[in-house]
């Protein structure tokens, strides 16, 4: 959202452009969507981070692929090309308590942008269909 500069800005990004990009897959006949989303997306969220995520999950879903995966991890771990000072704080506690994350916890372990990549290619893979919601205690199985 900072990065983004405003809200209206955030959603221009997070929401319209992958929209968009939804529309121009349709449009060329593909038949399957996986997108990066958020824990705790939600469309009727108090939380503008994520209510814009689940708004597009919504949307993207009711443009009818035959396959629609939203998979919603944790805190992502790992180096970023920008400087976000409250996230590598965020990516420091959080890591460091990982091991404590077990059972009905496991879900907001932090994961790294590549456990993440790992779990969406093997979700593409599959044969499912129908509409998928991903949460991140799958994702870390999948990532396995």
């Amino acid at each position: 959202m900072a990065k983004a500069g405003s809200k209206e800005a955030f959603y221009a990004v997070d929401h319209d452009l992958c929209l968009a990009f939804g529309h121009l897959a349709k449009r060329h006949e593909a038949k399957a969507m996986i997108m990066v989303s958020s824990l705790g997306a939600e469309a009727g969220s108090g939380n503008c981070y994520l209510r814009v995520k689940g708004e597009t999950e919504r949307d993207l879903a009711a443009l009818g692929f035959a396959r629609f995966v939203a998979v919603r991890p944790s805190l992502l771990l790992g180096p970023r090309p920008e400087s976000r000072p409250g996230e590598r704080v965020g990516q420091v506690l959080m890591g460091a308590m990982n091991p404590l994350f077990r059972g009905p916890l496991r879900r907001y372990k932090a994961i790294t942008g590549r456990q993440v990549a790992q779990a969406m290619l093997n979700l593409s893979r599959q044969e499912a269909t129908g509409v998928r919601l991903v949460e991140n205690d799958r994702l870390l199985d999948l990532a396995e």
